[in-house]
């Protein structure tokens, strides 16, 4: 508790009053500002940033025009876009070009990147290791988890995602399927053209 004895009123202190508050045994040191933890007027509330109240928002994170629009804007501000509204985790180093990619939930290390024309929806979670890479031109799809629909509601430990380790790689026009988890190893790449994996 507070000793000495009590303050007055804020409105009676000059304010070059030297003030002195001890706490126990202890002395506070001087503090010009010191009267004002007895003022009793409420602290003031703390700003909330504006884009805080879009983050997660199903109005705009299930609007196919904002979609659109996103796909089309400067990195940086896709990047922002990204983090802010639909709560992705993307490293300033990485990059995405003109790809349509909405999963639930995206992970992005440093130095990965998708490149353009590339789509991945449907999925809950895509992750890219450190400089891991999606080529262009890849259909990337699934059957997300916790869905009313009966379609493998058997499968009670499906994990609708597309994982890739450290230093791997998906070339170009390839179909990954990820009704299923999909993991590609560390220094792994899929190469070649048009390889189609499949998990139902």
């Amino acid at each position: 508790a507070i000793a000495n004895t009590p303050l007055p009123p804020p409105s009676s202190l000059p304010p070059h009053l030297p003030l002195r508050l001890t706490h126990g045994r202890v002395p506070w040191p001087p503090c010009r500002c010191a009267h004002r933890f007895a003022s009793d007027e409420p602290p003031e509330p703390r700003s909330i940033p504006y884009f805080c109240l879009f983050m997660n928002n199903p109005a705009l994170t299930q609007n196919f025009l904002v979609k659109l629009i996103i796909v089309f804007l400067p990195w940086r501000i896709k990047r922002f876009c990204l983090q802010n509204l639909f709560g992705y985790t993307i490293d300033k180093s990485a990059y995405i070009g003109l790809s349509w990619i909405y999963p639930r939930h995206l992970s992005m290390h440093a130095g990965s990147s998708i490149d353009s024309l590339t789509v991945a929806v449907n999925l809950d979670k895509v992750s890219l290791g450190f400089s891991s890479k999606i080529g262009r031109s890849n259909w990337i799809t699934g059957f997300p988890t916790g869905t009313s629909s009966p379609h493998f509601s058997h499968q009670t430990d499906r994990q609708a995602e597309l994982c890739l380790g450290d230093h791997s790689a998906i070339s170009k026009r390839h179909h990954i399927d990820c009704t299923n988890l999909v993991t590609i190893g560390p220094y792994t790449t899929i190469a070649g053209y048009r390889t189609q994996i499949l998990t139902h």
